[in-house]
Formats: C-alpha cells, sequence, structure tokens
C-alpha cells in the first residue's frame, strides 16, 4: 500500500491525538476509562473491545455507547486536518482498491512458511487507518454533502470494501488459528449494521432538539416530539429510497436493514411516550402520523402502553386509516394495480380489526337477546325480541358520536351484518314443532326483517335493503308448503347470493315438513345446475358464509340415513 510520505506523517499525528480526544470524550460522557494513547479508535470500532491488558472493572460499557464515542473522536480528528492534508487525502486511491491490495499483501505474507513482525504489524496499522475511512464514510451518510455523487461514490467504495473484508473472513474461517491473522475474523458487517443502529438512535434524539417552525406551533410537548421524529424518519427514509440504496448490493437488502431500525428504534420512543397516558387529542395526532407518514406501527403497541385509551386509540386509528385509504385510492400514477391492491388489503385487514374492537363485545349480548326467538311466546306475537335488542344497540352507537360520518357507517353495516348473522343461525338451528309454528314464525320474521332493517336504515347503512330481502326471502322459504314452490324459491335464494352452499340449502330444507328426501335431492341438485359460472358476474354480496354451522354436516348425514 503506496501511501505519500507527507499523507503518512499526518496520519501519524493524527493517531497520536486520538488516544488523548478518546479520553477527553469518555470523560464527558461520564465514562472513565483508563487506556493508553496508543489505542487506535480503529481496534476500538472494528473488534468493539480494548486490548486485555488495558481493561477495567468499570469497563463493561455497551457496544453502540463505545463506537458512538469512537466516531465523535473521528470527527473530532477529522477537524483537526489542515486544509493541506485534506487536499492531498482527495488524491488518494479509492477505498476498494485500498481493500484489494491490503488483502493481496495479507495472502501473500501469510502464504510464507514464515515472515517478519514488523511486515505484520505495518499491515495491521493499515487495515485500522482504512477502517476508520470506512466508517467515517458510512457514518456520514446523511450529511448534507453526502448527497453529492463524489460522496456517493466514496461510500459505494467503502461498501464493496466491507463485502471484500466478509469473503477474506470466510476465506480463514476453516484454517488452523495458529496461521490466520490476528486481525481475522474483521466482522466489518457486523460493525457495519451496529454503526447503522447508533446512527439511528442518534438522528431520532437529535431530531427532538431541533425547534422547527412546524414544531414550535403545536400544543403539547408529545405532538412536538413525534412531529419531529416523524419527520426525521421520513426525511431520512426518503433518503435511502432515492439514493443511498444504489451504493448498495441488493443481497444486502439495506432498504429494510434501514427501515427495520427506524421502525424499531420510533415504536420504543412512542411507547415510552405513551406508557404515561395520552389525552385524546394527543392519541388521535399519534395514530396521524402513524398511519399517513409511517403506517407501520401496531396499534396494539399504543393500547397495551395504556388500555383505558382503547376507544379513542382505535377511533382515531379508524380516522386514519380512512384517510390514508382516500390518500392511496386517488394516487394515479404513482402506484401500480398490483401495489394499490397490496395497500388497500392491509389497510382492509387493519379496519377490521379496529371495527372488530367495538363489535365483538356485542356479539355474545346479541346472541342473548336473539335466544327467544321461535319459542312459543314470540311465534304467538306476545313476546318482542328484537324490539329490545335495537334498543340496546342504539345505547350502544350513541357512545359513537364522536366517531367520524364515514367510519361509523362502515361500523354501523358490520353490526347491521352481525345481528342478521345471528338471527339466521338462531333460525336454522331451530327445531320446528309443526307447519302452524313455521308459519306464524315466518310471518314475525318479516315484521323483524323491517324492524332490523329500518333501524339500520337510519343509522346510516347502505346495505339494510338486501338484508331485509334476505331475511323475508328466508321466511317465504319457511312459510311455503308445496314442494314445487319451495323448489323455486331456494332456487332463486341460491342465484342471488353465491356463497349460500349446498350444506346450507340441506340445513334449511331440514325444517321443512313433508319434505322427502328426494324433494330435497332434487332442489339441491337444481341448486348446482343454475349456480353462475362466474360467479363475480353476480354482484350480490357475500354473507351465508358467514354463517358456520358446525351442526350442517350432523344434519345431512340423518337426513341421507332417513332416505
Amino acid at each position: 500500500l503506496k501511501i505519500p510520505a507527507k499523507i503518512w506523517n499526518n496520519r501519524k499525528v493524527k493517531n497520536q491525538y486520538e488516544g488523548q480526544l478518546i479520553l477527553h470524550v469518555l470523560k464527558d460522557e461520564g465514562i472513565m476509562l483508563g487506556f493508553s494513547s496508543g489505542t487506535s479508535v480503529a481496534t476500538v470500532v472494528t473488534t468493539g473491545f480494548l486490548p486485555a491488558e488495558q481493561t477495567s472493572d468499570n469497563m463493561t460499557k455497551s457496544f453502540s455507547l463505545i463506537i458512538y464515542v469512537c466516531y465523535r473522536v473521528v470527527l473530532l480528528v477529522e477537524h483537526e486536518l489542515d486544509g493541506e492534508q485534506q487536499e492531498e487525502q482527495q488524491h488518494e486511491e479509492q477505498l476498494n482498491e485500498v481493500t484489494r491490495k491490503l488483502i493481496l499483501r495479507e495472502d501473500e505474507l501469510f502464504s510464507q512458511d514464515s515472515h517478519s513482525e514488523e511486515e505484520e504489524d505495518q499491515l495491521q496499522k493499515d487495515y485500522e487507518s482504512l477502517s476508520i475511512q470506512i466508517w467515517m464514510a458510512v457514518h456520514n451518510t446523511f450529511t448534507p454533502l453526502s448527497l453529492n455523487d463524489k460522496h456517493l461514490e466514496v461510500l459505494r467504495n467503502a461498501v464493496d470494501s466491507i463485502q471484500q473484508q466478509e469473503m477474506q473472513d470466510q476465506r480463514w474461517r476453516d484454517c488452523s488459528k495458529d496461521k490466520v491473522p490476528s486481525w481475522r475474523p474483521q466482522r466489518w458487517l457486523s460493525t457495519h449494521n451496529k454503526l447503522l443502529q447508533t446512527m439511528v438512535e442518534s438522528r431520532l434524539t437529535e431530531a427532538t432538539e431541533d425547534d422547527s417552525d412546524e414544531a414550535k406551533q403545536l400544543s403539547s410537548a408529545v405532538k412536538k416530539q413525534v412531529c419531529q421524529m416523524g419527520k426525521r424518519l421520513k426525511e431520512d427514509l426518503l433518503t435511502v429510497v432515492r439514493t443511498v440504496k444504489d451504493c448498495y448490493p441488493m443481497k444486502m437488502d439495506i432498504l429494510n436493514v434501514y427501515g427495520g431500525l427506524y421502525h424499531q428504534t420510533f415504536s420504543d420512543r412512542l411507547a415510552k411516550l405513551t406508557s404515561s397516558g395520552l389525552e385524546v387529542d394527543d392519541c388521535s395526532y399519534v395514530l396521524f402520523w402513524v398511519n399517513h407518514y409511517y403506517p407501520e406501527r401496531s396499534v396494539e403497541d399504543l393500547v397495551k402502553a395504556n388500555p383505558s385509551n382503547l376507544h379513542s386509540v382505535i377511533k382515531a386509528q379508524l380516522v386514519c386509516e380512512q384517510q390514508l385509504r382516500d390518500y392511496i385510492t386517488g394516487q394515479t400514477g404513482g402506484l401500480s394495480e398490483e401495489q394499490r391492491g397490496r395497500c388497500l388489503d392491509t389497510l382492509t385487514a387493519l379496519r377490521d380489526c379496529g371495527y372488530q374492537c367495538f363489535t365483538c363485545p356485542l356479539h355474545g349480548k346479541i346472541k342473548v337477546y336473539l335466544g327467544p326467538l321461535w319459542t312459543s311466546p314470540w311465534v304467538g306475537g306476545s313476546l318482542a325480541v328484537v324490539d329490545p335488542l335495537l334498543n340496546f344497540l342504539n345505547q350502544q352507537l350513541d357512545d359513537l358520536s364522536d366517531l367520524k360520518p364515514a367510519c361509523k357507517q362502515v361500523l354501523v353495516c358490520k353490526l347491521h351484518q352481525n345481528v342478521v348473522v345471528q338471527y339466521v343461525k338462531k333460525t336454522m338451528k331451530t327445531r320446528m314443532k309443526s307447519r302452524q309454528q313455521q308459519v306464524a314464525g315466518s310471518q314475525r320474521m318479516v315484521e323483524d326483517a323491517k324492524k332490523i332493517g329500518s333501524f339500520f336504515e337510519e343509522e346510516g347503512c347502505g346495505e339494510a335493503s338486501w338484508l331485509s330481502e334476505m331475511l323475508c326471502s328466508l321466511a317465504e322459504i319457511l312459510r311455503l308448503q308445496d314442494p314445487a314452490s319451495i323448489h323455486l324459491e331456494v332456487v332463486n335464494l341460491a342465484l342471488k347470493f353465491p356463497d349460500f352452499s349446498g350444506a346450507h340449502v340441506s340445513a334449511l330444507l331440514s325444517l321443512k315438513f313433508g319434505l322427502s328426501a328426494l324433494d330435497v335431492r332434487s332442489i339441491r341438485a337444481s341448486v348446482e345446475e343454475n349456480r353462475p359460472l362466474d360467479v363475480s358476474a353476480n354482484q350480490s354480496p357475500l354473507f351465508f358464509s358467514r354463517v358456520k354451522l358446525k351442526w350442517i354436516d350432523k344434519k345431512i348425514n340423518q337426513m341421507w340415513i332417513k332416505s
């Protein structure tokens, strides 16, 4: 490795500075580590440890703090270099070429039967000098000057050097230890990733200390910190996508590396902010940032931090999800159809999870309210079942009056479907005692369908009509006694609802009196024959796939035994 004499002398001066500067910085950090000025920064950075003879009981500190301190030293040293040295350094060979030559020297030196300690020591020093430049290049990734072509080329060469060192580590892996250089393995890739973690943590911390005009206008400390960190995260990840990723090979997966580091650090900071509880306004702001600028944060984490925030968090989450959905839907050129579809599918899953937080606690109570269906008092008209249920739901929906109209509409429609699903389940599980019970009960079903439809229509659900029609169709099948009329009505119902399966047909027909096994087989065959080949052409929504009845197979088997 040929380095101009003047530059080499300057570097020797620089190395003498290192020990004093490290001690100075460590004292600033409140760490008292006793090691001599001869210890090189590169030794600490590349190994994560100080020489054995310089360790002490109070030196057990984390690698991230050590590496952070070392880079502060590197920056201080860099400022000490005069302009003449900076100019001459620009004429040096590229880092990847320097790395290649050092590896060749290493191979040649250790292929000999014997070599001098001076040559080995010199080679190690050259590696240390190179490592400082490598880590400085990585550390400067987000500095303003790093975005020009020259600095990007330096980073690209640094990354190539890291790869070369990893390959050289592998070459020495299976050799006996007495033949392996003392500096192997270098593990530069591991050091690189740890450095990125330290950089990410440092940048988000620095962001909270930056009083931007936008942050000053916010009303609380929580909002200011989230805004500052969120903006820094967004800007840095965009920088990685636009420029930094081109400096790395695909196999290093740098986008996911940076994304994971920022996600974890940002998540930890948000969890800490929310652990002491949030006001509703702060909670909404946090979720706005999470979903609009950074849709990777789990709502579950925010709720775990303070369970009393549940409803406020979910309400804000649903609003943010709707805003993000509108944004993605409106993107005409920025996203492909496949990308847009994946984003919308993810948002739908997120939205459904939020709605379930409101609807799931109601399932059990809805089931209890519908329990008296098909009992003699209900069939006879002396017991109202749906009216008390709707009064209960009205009280529950009043608690959601502060939910945005668009979000509340979707929630009401989901609740409507849940009520009708439970109603149909109860009906199909009932053991009919007589034809008179079916006829009278079918009339009550029609009345209930109208009440349920009117209630949810007034609450803003646009699906009220087709659900009411479906309930009335089921009631009509129960009312009819003529096999031919039943046959026609069942086929029409299957045409409207493609998920009205053969198992559902059998379960419904098992409620009827006077149908033979031959009638049941004939109706089922007609249903299958008349199903549209292209289900997508049938615009009826799915419903019966949600009516999962474990006893359907048992009923079908009983019918086949009777036949």
